[in-house]
């Protein structure tokens, strides 16, 4: 199933899959999908992050959360590349992400990689099974502690779990708001208290 709000997209991943023998269900936003998706009960998912009405990490937290389909792997599709969007992604349960424009080689690679994956755990359903994580280049130094500044409690707590998880020490701060900087201004000395 490819869900986006984009005609193009749509129709692009559609030739792609078309081409390599997939049958292949169309959604234009995350509403749409979730009226299909129970009919058609696709193999696999790949949903837009940015889409009017239901969004993609939307889209992607009900479908997981609904127990016939959390182990239909869900692939966001965005043309932004953060690590914020990625791991917001990864908290909503999806299980890639590519970045757009994707290729035909990109497309089908995740489809080989997530549909003929492993049978499920036993005794659990359709879940999950764990994937193995991405190789990634040896760190030239190690990193031990990572701060983490931002006013967004979200992002904050999001980088906080993932760091953590990863086995890092991470420092968090918040910025303080306008107002109790300005509160702390008034109770500081004035030059005229100074000379009094």
């Amino acid at each position: 199933m490819v869900i986006d709000d984009s005609n193009t997209i749509r129709r692009s991943a559609e030739i792609f899959l078309l081409q390599a023998g997939c049958t292949v269900i169309l959604a234009e936003d995350g509403f749409d999908a979730l009226a299909k998706i129970a009919d058609h009960q696709p193999n696999i998912v790949f949903v837009d992050i940015m889409m009017p009405r239901l969004d993609g990490y939307q889209t992607c937290a009900l479908i997981k959360k609904n127990a016939k389909f959390q182990s239909t792997p869900v692939i966001m599709l965005s043309s932004k590349d953060g690590l914020f969007d990625r791991a917001r992604g990864r908290m909503v349960g999806s299980d890639q992400y590519l970045t757009k424009p994707f290729t035909k080689e990109s497309l089908l690679k995740a489809v080989a990689t997530h549909v003929n994956r492993p049978a499920p755990i036993a005794g659990a359903g359709r879940a999950l099974t764990p994937s193995a994580p991405p190789a990634h280049p040896e760190p030239t130094m190690t990193i031990k502690k990572i701060l983490i500044v931002d006013d967004s409690p979200t992002e904050r707590h999001v980088l906080n779990s993932l760091l953590t998880k990863a086995g890092y020490e991470v420092v968090v701060v918040r910025q303080r708001r306008r107002r109790d900087r300005e509160g702390e201004a008034s109770r500081c000395p004035t030059s005229s208290s100074w000379t009094s």
